[in-house]
């Protein structure tokens, strides 16, 4: 047995801002804000941080789609650098892009959406398909007995992202789908495969995956 290194003084640190309001900053995030030199984080944090004058940092927006990877490569290991993961680091899949970093938790969209649709995250499997195609394992996981929370491309509409669920595990599933959670539009919606083929609604989305009731 070893005994594993903390990591605490390796920069840029990388924190959780939460599903998307203000309100799910947590209180060690408003204090590196206060702290900070440079701050990391999508159009939609940043929005956020402008709202409450969080902050007198430099303020850089991550880039979208294929960029992003480029992009995170190139952020300097300055003091006082931070980088805000939307929901969780190490759940949003953000944190693993700095393996020398320290990473603080936030409030993920997955335990907001949890709570709307009260859906029980600790029988359930979470996977992304943000970084990754993972809808391969949608099957393999319910076969095995698990509900999925998936997280998928950002940029997909509905429609989009349940074709492909679709196409990878069939149509006798029953979905919730949360978009926008913690945010002014925030919405729900709870149907069958065959009732979202055609919903073009798009937002920042966590899509609960079950069986079809029998």
């Amino acid at each position: 047995m070893v005994s594993q290194k903390v990591q605490r003084n390796f920069w840029p640190k990388v924190l959780g801002a939460g599903p998307g309001s203000s309100k799910y900053f947590t209180t060690i995030l408003l204090s590196s804000l206060k702290d900070a030199e440079t701050v990391v984080a999508s159009s939609r944090i940043l929005q956020e941080i402008k709202k409450i004058s969080a902050t007198d940092a430099e303020l850089i927006e991550l880039p979208k789609g294929g960029e992003l990877y480029e992009f995170l490569n190139t952020i300097k290991s300055k003091e006082r650098t931070y980088v805000l993961s939307t929901g969780d680091p190490m759940v949003s899949g953000l944190g693993k892009f700095f393996p020398e970093s320290e990473i603080e938790p936030g409030i993920s969209s997955i335990q907001k959406c949890a709570s709307l649709i009260h859906k029980p995250i600790n029988d359930s499997a979470i996977i992304s398909s943000r970084y990754k195609n993972n809808y391969g394992k949608i099957s393999h996981l319910i076969a095995l007995g698990l509900n999925v929370y998936l997280l998928p491309e950002p940029e997909l509409t509905v429609s989009e992202v349940v074709k492909k669920i679709a196409s990878n595990v069939g149509y006798k599933l029953r979905l919730h789908i949360c978009i926008d959670v913690s945010l002014d539009t925030e919405r729900v919606y709870v149907g069958s495969v065959e009732d979202f083929m055609n919903l073009d609604d798009n937002g920042l989305k966590v899509i609960f995956v079950e069986p079809s009731p029998s």
